[in-house]
């Protein structure tokens, strides 16, 4: 009997169409307007408590679709985090490939007197040139991540000598 008494209690707790029946039974043997009150709170909180739990799961399910896709400030525009990094490293291999090749390329060239100098020059500030590009291309990405990081230009900063400064010094030194 104490076993059917707690299951009834908990059912009428529990499933709607029992606690219902439970309210309507109550009502007509004379129950209280306190224990409509109170039930009327409960369903009104239930209800309340059912709307943010949708809520927050509708905003759970978006939190998740921006993780899965990030975006960052990058270059003065807010992109994708895939697409920044993948132009980055774009330019870094596209760059790459053109030094290395001006690099075998002019590599006989360098031999040559007086010529090889002008060649050694150029090709030099190319690669500085370059590097320097590498090095603001990766800085943008470094500040889009980092936002309190600063360009080090101390690299980019240095003057590429001339061919008449290479002969001058080639000159001095032999």
């Amino acid at each position: 009997m104490l076993l059917l008494s707690f299951g009834f209690t908990v059912a009428s707790h529990t499933v709607g169409a029992i606690s219902g029946l439970v309210t309507s039974l109550i009502n007509t043997v004379g129950g209280s307007t306190v224990a409509n009150e109170a039930f009327d709170l409960l369903g009104r909180k239930i209800s309340g408590l059912q709307s943010e739990n949708s809520r927050q799961k509708k905003k759970i399910v978006t939190l998740k679709a921006r993780a899965k896709n990030p975006e960052i400030k990058f270059a003065g525009k807010t992109r994708k985090v895939k697409e920044v990094v993948s132009e980055v490293v774009g330019k870094i291999r596209t760059r790459t490939k053109k030094l290395v090749g001006v690099t075998i390329a002019e590599m006989p060239a360098e031999s040559v007197p007086i010529v090889g100098i002008a060649i050694i020059a150029a090709t030099a500030a190319y690669e500085i040139d370059s590097a320097c590009d590498t090095m603001t291309d990766l800085q943008e990405l470094d500040v889009a991540f980092n936002p309190e990081h600063q360009f080090d230009n101390s690299v980019c900063g240095v003057e590429v000598p001339t061919k008449e400064d290479l002969l001058e010094s080639w000159n001095e030194e032999w």
